[in-house]
């Protein structure tokens, strides 16, 4: 499982063509960091920790950044 910190680089790093736009979403995502704070993302499910919601805010971009399987591509 990754750091927080690692997907919030990643993100960044696919971000990193435009300065202008990275910095931008730097700042965005610090503000959002320091907003939702230790907030849990649910009572009972995953994320349920301090900082889940953080967390999960980060890994569904990081997920989407993800190369597709190649099975996934080839229709049957």
């Amino acid at each position: 499982m990754q750091s927080v910190e690692i997907m919030t680089e990643r993100i960044l790093y696919w971000l990193s063509l435009d300065m202008q736009v990275r910095a931008l979403a730097e700042r965005l995502l610090q503000r959002f960091a320091v907003t939702v704070g230790d907030l849990p993302a649910s009572a009972l499910h995953h994320h349920a920790k301090p900082g889940g919601l953080d967390r999960r805010s980060m890994e569904a971009p990081a997920l989407c950044g993800r190369r597709p399987r190649i099975d996934t591509l080839v229709s049957s």
